[in-house]
């Protein structure tokens, strides 16, 4: 029970950085401005440019502002992250030693109980218990380090991804902006056809915030369906052997 609680811990770790993202309220919202885009047509780009670029620099700012957010959730979450892996690296090596110390004394007792540990007198099943309890205890911190490992790896690629949006987004917010400026009615003509070539580009920056969480998630949801099949399948006095006999 331990264990699956400690993965249920992980599963909040991992999938609270994207379960935002994946929300129907951000789809919604997200759509919402997808569906403006598609307005544009080219045919009405070439009879208001000026009010196309009007809307795509306002578009193009909210989108910053949600990059930029979402840029600093991300680095919230890998600073989480790296503080329970800390954790749990600490409950590891603390588990570790206690295991080597029950596994010591009961090669010194030669199997012969009660078993003295710690100042406690333990017979035969409060032993293994205790050997199960810590045995089981180091197993979850181990697999936990795993998974959040690997969700650093994910979130390091995804402020990646982010940062070329940004940079990818900059350029776009300069190329509207300079037609701004330079639009006339004499250009108005000549510059539909250089819009219209950049529209979909430029629409498509309204879909470069959609995190992807679902490797993140899978894996927590896979650690725990490992958790209630080793809970199910293995006996304490089975894990106890085993553990006792392990290095």
């Amino acid at each position: 029970m331990l264990r699956l609680v400690g993965a249920l811990l992980i599963l909040a770790t991992l999938a609270g950085g994207v379960l935002y993202f994946q929300s129907d309220v951000f789809h919604t919202k997200a759509n919402q401005t997808i569906d403006q885009w598609t307005k544009w047509t080219p045919e009405n780009i070439t009879k208001d440019p000026k009010g196309y670029l009007t809307f795509a620099l306002s578009e193009l700012e909210k989108i910053k502002g949600q990059l930029d957010a979402h840029q600093l959730h991300l680095k919230t979450e890998l600073e989480k992250t790296a503080a329970n892996i800390q954790r749990e690296q600490l409950t590891e090596k603390a588990s570790g030693n206690v295991l080597e110390e029950l596994k010591d004394t009961y090669r010194t007792a030669k199997k012969v109980y009660p078993v003295s540990f710690k100042g406690k007198n333990l017979d035969e099943v409060a032993f293994q218990e205790k050997v199960v309890e810590v045995g089981r205890t180091l197993d979850t911190a181990r697999e936990n380090i795993s998974r959040l490992e690997k969700h650093t790896g994910h979130l390091n690629a995804e402020i990646k991804r982010t940062e070329q949006e940004m940079k990818n987004l900059t350029e776009k917010r300069l190329f509207v902006q300079q037609r701004l400026q330079n639009l006339t009615l004499d250009l108005a003509v000549g510059m539909s056809d250089e819009l219209t070539s950049k529209a979909d580009e430029i629409a498509a920056t309204a879909k470069a915030i959609k995190a992807d969480g679902s490797k993140a998630q899978q894996e927590a949801l896979e650690l725990i369906r490992d958790e209630k099949g080793k809970l199910q399948g293995e006996s304490a006095r089975e894990y106890f052997e085993k553990a006792m006999e392990s290095k």
